[in-house]
């Protein structure tokens, strides 16, 4: 016989809302094909009857601020709220450590931004950097304090989800957001265990964000395409990479393609930084390839997309926020994802500290901290991704008249000793950029 799902708050089963929560439950707990026979009936299995019963019988919880994704920016915005005794929730999809495709590579503006208590699972700290543009410009960097951190991301992120427990945040894990509901002065949610409302919900849910799409947003983020193999080769080949991170620009067109020694392998990666760049499997196989690494004794494959342009996406829909990759703040000119995330957590959980109960000033806070700290630094990232990129004449011509000075700026940025911003608009910068790039000929000149 057909079960009939009544709306558990009382409200037609025509509801988006709820017909949106019935899908999404089919389509996860199902274990044999389920024929929905009507939008106000079904006939499901044992399994998803058990489910639906999860979400028609809980008892409804309240909270003060939730937060979707356990990645590091909804880590970060748990951990700063719980800090500040805000009840908060946190539901994460997946038990932990779970997975992220990443080159595991952590720029030192992103290290310095994770809490100083906590174990970080660092692989290697790697001083040095190489960067190739073509087969004719190769720079070289070091520094004396690390330019990148190696790590597995799915420590990484472990480690961030025990830093906003021990805080005393609530973790859900694994729990997945079903549905989203705004009314009035609260946001209601349907999740895999149960159902609760919150004042405020920060979602971070990673670049695809189905929970965005469940509370209204319908313009996504600018994705481009990755994809990484984790490569482990014999001790040679190690060696071979020695303690230099290295990016070769045009392994993919446009793109770039990095090696990371992460002291037991290899993670080897190609990104194309724009959205609809195809043949990455064969690009990053002739990579490979060319950089001499052919004994091979495991490889593990990982490809996703990485968010660089929010397009026309607002950070905020009444009382629900965006943070991390779900509102695109990844870097556009490298692809890095680490700072942006940590920032729009923190920023979002202090927006809802200093300014809540207020909406609109949550808004007002979340937005204008987020347009100065960091929407303004992925602006300037941008304009230099457009030449870099999209001029490959005007980028050659660049790095041939300034290449070692505009590398040297580069690491600054991920250093955290400058922005992007001061990078591009400071006056100061370009005449210390060309008295750089003097003293290099005057060097170069005395050698000969």
């Amino acid at each position: 016989m057909d079960f009939c799902w009544n709306h558990p708050f009382g409200r037609s089963i025509t509801d988006q809302y709820t017909w949106e929560a019935a899908r999404l439950l089919g389509r996860k707990h199902r274990k044999r094909t389920i024929t929905w026979s009507t939008p106000f009936c079904s006939q499901p299995g044992d399994d998803i009857g058990a489910a639906f019963e999860v979400v028609l019988t809980s008892v409804r919880q309240k909270f003060t601020a939730a937060v979707v994704g356990g990645g590091p920016a909804g880590s970060t915005a748990a951990r700063y709220l719980a800090q500040a005794g805000v009840d908060v929730v946190l539901l994460e999809a997946k038990q932990m450590p779970r997975h992220k495709t990443c080159g595991g590579g952590i720029v030192q503006r992103a290290a310095a931004a994770l809490p100083s208590n906590m174990a970080i699972p660092w692989q290697r700290h790697c001083n040095t950097a190489e960067l190739h543009v073509g087969t004719e410009h190769r720079f070289r960097v070091t520094r004396t304090a690390p330019i990148l951190s190696f790590c597995s991301r799915a420590e990484l992120d472990h480690e961030l989800l025990r830093a906003a427990d021990g805080a005393g945040a609530h973790i859900w894990s694994p729990c997945s957001a079903l549905a989203v509901q705004h009314q009035g002065n609260r946001v209601e949610l349907v999740t895999t265990e149960g159902r609760f409302t919150t004042e405020f919900l920060i979602i971070a849910d990673g670049a695809l964000s189905p929970t965005s799409l469940a509370a209204g947003w319908r313009h996504k983020p600018l994705y481009v395409p990755a994809l990484e193999w984790q490569l482990f080769v014999p001790d040679d080949s190690l060696v071979k990479f020695g303690d230099a991170a290295r990016f070769d620009v045009g392994t993919v067109d446009p793109g770039y393609g990095w090696v990371f020694n992460k002291g037991d392998h290899l993670s080897v990666g190609v990104i194309g930084m724009r959205h609809k760049v195809g043949g990455l499997k064969t690009a990053l196989a002739r990579y490979v390839e060319s950089q001499g690494i052919t004994q091979i004794r495991t490889k593990i494959a990982h490809g996703g997309v990485v968010p660089v342009a929010r397009g026309r996406a607002p950070l905020v829909r009444g009382r629900v926020m965006l943070a991390g990759d779900a509102a695109g703040v990844c870097d556009p000119l490298v692809g890095e994802g680490i700072w942006g995330a940590i920032q729009s957590g923190e920023l979002a959980a202090k927006a809802i500290i200093n300014a809540s109960p207020n909406p609109w000033q949550v808004q007002e806070h979340y937005e204008s901290t987020m347009g100065e700290i960091v929407l303004s630094e992925l602006r300037a990232a941008r304009m230099l991704a457009r030449v870099f990129y999209g001029q490959p004449d005007l980028r050659d011509w660049l790095m041939e008249s300034f290449g070692q000075e505009l590398t040297e700026a580069l690491t600054d940025v991920m250093l955290g000793k400058t922005t992007y911003g001061d990078a591009l608009f400071s006056l100061t910068h370009w005449v210390r950029l060309l008295g750089r790039h003097l003293l290099t000929k005057k060097s170069a000149a005395k050698t000969k």
